[in-house]
């Protein structure tokens, strides 16, 4: 069980030698609010780490909805995981996201007939091109800004009470804690930071899982039964 706030906060302290809070959120002292405020910053700067923490993973269908172009993004969306778009119903990918250039020669420019969608971000929105003309659901994968819960299980972008837990490891938040509450206080840091700098690094290599490499011949990512997969085109009749 991840620890709360307030015993991440009482673990730094206690490891700097300092007083340890027996409240932090809502509290009048100066340095509960000190906590508070750098620990909200390190959930932030955590949340944006590449590779996306797997507590952090959130996935969006869109019900397609013929004539709309524009689509709104899920509330707790921090960003879009990259190629994970596709269409469940033609078993296509998504292409994109489109870059403002692309997104206007194919709106002003010459450009010919796609048989997929195209999709670009724009305006808190998903714009798809060709305007649907199905209710095709198209599903997305994305990180969440909700890098921690409170005690009912309700994601949250911050915390806000002494019982919220972070859904990321929470020994890298006490790291991240002492480092910087000793920065804040203008005291030598540099053991501490680069501490939790290998620690960070640990984690991700350990969460952020990657594909194995064979080492001899190519090996086939998916193994799949009967016929191998055909390549998307026009297949003249025989």
């Amino acid at each position: 069980m991840a620890k709360t706030l307030l015993q991440i906060a009482q673990a730094a302290m206690a490891e700097l030698g300092q007083p340890m809070p027996t409240i932090v959120a809502n509290s009048p002292d100066r340095t509960a609010q000190q906590l508070l405020a750098l620990l909200n910053l390190e959930g932030e700067e955590l949340a944006d780490v590449a590779g996306a923490w797997p507590g952090l993973r959130g996935e969006q269908t869109i019900n397609l909805v013929s004539g709309q172009e524009a689509y709104d993004f899920p509330a707790d969306i921090l960003y879009y995981r990259s190629g994970t778009g596709w269409d469940s119903n033609t078993h296509w990918q998504v292409v994109g996201p489109l870059s403002d250039r692309e997104w206007q020669f194919l709106r002003s420019g010459l450009s010919v007939a796609w048989p997929t969608l195209r999709y670009r971000i724009m305006n808190g929105q998903m714009h798809f091109d060709p305007v649907p003309t199905t209710n095709d659901a198209i599903t997305f994968e994305y990180v969440s800004a909700n890098w921690c819960q409170s005690a009912a299980g309700m994601g949250k972008s911050a915390f806000s009470a002494d019982t919220d837990f972070p859904l990321i490891p929470d020994r890298l938040f006490i790291m991240g804690l002492k480092w910087r509450f000793l920065a804040a206080k203008g005291m030598n840091y540099a053991e501490e930071r680069a501490e939790y700098d290998n620690a960070v690094g640990r984690k991700q290599t350990r969460s952020f899982v990657s594909p194995n490499l064979p080492l001899g011949r190519r090996a086939p990512r998916f193994h799949q039964l009967g016929m191998p997969p055909i390549p998307d085109g026009n297949w003249p009749s025989s």
